[in-house]
């Protein structure tokens, strides 16, 4: 029997332009949830600046 070589690529190979992708989607994602959160109606009995200051450190 003929013995097959495989090669197996180092844990965490991953294409170049792939990891810059991700990269940037987790540098934006913080973003991206402080903005959504800025635009839901504020809750009653909450001031604005409040919700505000909320929606930025959820972020």
């Amino acid at each position: 029997m003929k013995e097959k070589k495989t090669t197996i690529p180092p844990a965490g190979a991953v294409n170049p332009t792939t990891a810059t992708k991700k990269r940037l989607l987790m540098m934006a994602l913080p973003i991206i949830v402080a903005v959504l959160l800025l635009f839901v109606p504020v809750p009653d009995g909450l001031p604005p600046y409040a919700w505000h200051y909320f929606a930025i450190f959820v972020g």
